[in-house]
């Protein structure tokens, strides 16, 4: 709740009088069975629960032997709730009809190889309620190889692009000075790793790209010992 106390005493003498105005709500929230609390009124307001948790197998929804990921900074909106140590997080007091984007912050996530299976998904709330929706982590992996010329000379600097065929979703970095390149937090997908066309340009250069399929296995999901060859044109 939340409590506002005015207290008046007159400087002539007399009674001095006080008040108290209370505001708080009871919310019930059917998605886990709880009792919450808001410090205000919640008519006409609206609310988002969930579970944090590992998608072991990428179905987006919780199995059975799937864990809790507790520790989880999830935003919803300008808001933010960390989950807890059975995954849950709950965020009341928002405006019902109106959509809200929620994200995860990645490094609140105590591992770099696990990932929000999607980055982003706005959500629109109906009142009076809380709507349930649960986040899935996936396992990610690292992709790493170097770029080196025809001639077998490194290729510090050059600009690279990671796209997922089935997304479009790109990542853009850069190699080392060794010709080397290392890309962490990597889900597994169907991706094409090339050379910026901008930088082949520049360096007046042709690299062929290189297809990557990345799957799950008993050891993580990540691909290395890649090689981009650049050759020069004639």
């Amino acid at each position: 709740m939340r409590a506002l106390t005015l207290v008046s005493a007159p400087t002539g003498g007399g009674a001095a009088t006080a008040s108290q105005f209370v505001q708080g709500s009871v919310l019930w929230d059917r998605s886990d069975g709880r009792l919450t609390y808001a410090p205000g009124p919640s008519l006409e307001r609206a609310g988002l629960a969930g579970r944090v948790f590992l998608d072991e197998d990428g179905n987006g929804r919780q199995d059975p032997g799937e864990p809790a990921v507790p520790g989880v900074r999830v935003l919803v909106g300008t808001t933010s709730a960390i989950s807890d140590s059975s995954g849950w997080f709950r965020v009341w007091d928002l405006v019902p009809f109106e959509p809200v984007l929620v994200t995860v912050d990645s490094l609140s996530i105590d591992s770099p190889l696990l990932v929000p299976a999607s980055g982003s998904t706005s959500v629109v709330l109906g009142p009076n309620r809380f709507r349930r929706f649960d986040i899935p982590l996936v396992r990610a992996g690292v992709v790493e190889g170097r770029v080196v010329h025809a001639a077998g000379r490194a290729a510090g600097g050059v600009s690279l692009v990671l796209t997922n065929r089935r997304s479009g979703e790109r990542r853009r970095f850069a190699t080392f000075s060794d010709g080397a390149f290392y890309l962490l937090g990597v889900k597994a997908g169907d991706y094409e790793l090339t050379i910026d066309p901008r930088t082949l340009h520049l360096l007046h250069a042709t690299a062929a790209p290189l297809r990557i399929a990345l799957v799950p296995t008993a050891t993580g999901v990540g691909a290395t010992g890649l090689e981009l060859l650049l050759t020069s044109q004639p």
